[in-house]
């Protein structure tokens, strides 16, 4: 029996430490490369200096916090904790490592729950950690995952004794923080469960056979991934270094990939300076959704058209938006675009990085007070 003990420490010994392997690509670049990951920290960013006026004017006058126990909130409420001792994007990054481990440990936990003796099946799971949803910033979402696996395997493990008091305590704290994570997830939690209370009525009958299979993730290549797009991130938020702390910036990416992926890691990447001087970022999506997010634009202010900023940038109206605005970022917009025109109309170039344009509102243009 001693040698099947001394197999099992080793793999999970290998198992460990291939997870903290895992968290390696987070920790090698200054900005994290997801889409949404940029706007989901400015946005804890909001929720802990809301009631900072002094500091953050304009959090309080064009943002209103939604704190009905909405789905979503999870990885807002531990950003905003890791930030009261943290920097913002190494907040982020302990939030994703968070999602990583428990990703992981989820696998490890739930298959030894269902096989203990198979253990080794969790190392399937490896190649699902950089995950395309993960990728686009859905950060709750991941977490939610994670959560689910936790809630399957403690389920199992516990089927046989309904009565227990850590049973019910337990499910129903991993199923709340699975709600407060995603209701999807949560939702497929509920149905999860209720189809293996019916399978194991008839359990008796057959079991379960798995293949052997192993399978390691090339973290090499993700690594140097992770520095091309981080790269491509500073670059673009190198462009937004002359924005004055406390302005509305609109930011308009003519075009949205970054070198060498199909996803778009700029497409939110200004929350990172946003959050960094207090700005009012125009293409918030987070804050145009009141239901599913804790921020939200105020009804006085104007509700911006995210849809349009991000996929037709060369068709707003710059009159609309000559008084909300205190600057436009273009990216990438070609020098011949006929928006160009519209645009010097009422902003004038300030400064220009690589393919990035800093746009100035002109002086004879007065801003909109108050939250329009």
């Amino acid at each position: 029996m001693e040698a099947p003990h001394r197999e099992e420490r080793w793999i999970g010994a290998l198992f460990f430490a291939l997870a903290l392997l895992y968290l390696v690509p987070f920790w090698i670049v200054h900005y994290l490369p997801t889409v949404d990951g940029p706007c989901h920290t400015y946005n804890a960013w909001i929720l802990l200096h809301y009631g900072d006026s002094r500091e953050y004017p304009l959090f309080r006058q064009y943002y209103e916090i939604n704190a009905e126990p909405y789905p979503n909130w999870i990885g807002h409420g531990i950003m905003v904790l890791l930030m009261l001792v943290a920097p913002p994007l190494v907040a982020e990054k302990v939030l994703v490592s968070l999602y990583a481990l428990a990703f992981l440990g989820g696998l490890w936990y739930f298959a030894g729950s269902v096989r203990p003796g198979s253990r080794w099946l969790a190392f399937l799971g490896f190649p699902f950690v950089f995950n395309s949803l993960f990728q686009f910033g859905f950060y709750n979402f991941s977490i939610s995952l994670a959560l689910f696996l936790w809630v399957l395997g403690f389920w199992w493990r516990h089927r046989d004794r309904p009565g227990d008091l850590r049973y019910v305590v337990g499910i129903n704290l991993l199923l709340g923080l699975c709600y407060f994570s995603h209701i999807l997830s949560f939702g497929l939690s509920l149905v999860a469960i209720a189809v293996l209370w019916l399978a194991t009525l008839r359990r008796d009958n057959w079991r379960l056979r798995a293949g052997h299979v192993a399978v390691l993730a090339p973290q090499g290549y993700v690594a140097g991934w992770y520095r091309l797009l981080s790269r491509d991130m500073a670059e673009y938020l190198a462009g937004l270094d002359g924005v004055r702390p406390n302005s509305r910036v609109l930011p308009l990416l003519f075009d949205h990939q970054a070198r060498g992926s199909r996803l778009d890691p700029l497409n939110h990447a200004i929350g990172y300076k946003a959050l960094e001087r207090g700005l009012i970022d125009w293409d918030n999506y987070e804050a145009t959704t009141t239901t599913q997010f804790p921020t939200h634009f105020r009804e006085s202010a104007p509700m911006p058209d995210t849809g349009e900023i991000e996929a037709s940038p060369g068709r707003l109206r710059m009159k609309v938006w000559k008084r909300r605005a205190d600057y436009v970022y273009t990216w990438r917009m070609p020098p011949d675009h006929p928006f160009k025109g519209r645009l010097e109309r009422f902003y004038k170039p300030v400064s220009s990085t690589g393919p990035g344009v800093l746009w100035e509102r002109r002086e004879e243009i007065a801003p909109e007070g108050g939250g329009g």
